[in-house]
């Protein structure tokens, strides 16, 4: 989608469910919506 960003890596134990992704798209301002499985764009918020 033409962006980028800066993102903590996580490492975890093998049997734990990665969510490096879920971050990312996070800190781009993405959510993944689970009923229709895609990504939604987070409307900004004022800092006032």
């Amino acid at each position: 989608m033409g962006q980028e960003t800066v993102s903590q890596i996580i490492f975890r134990p093998d049997d734990v469910e990665p969510i490096l992704g879920v971050l990312v798209l996070e800190a781009l301002g993405y959510v993944v919506d689970p009923v229709t499985k895609q990504l939604k764009k987070l409307s900004a918020k004022p800092l006032k």
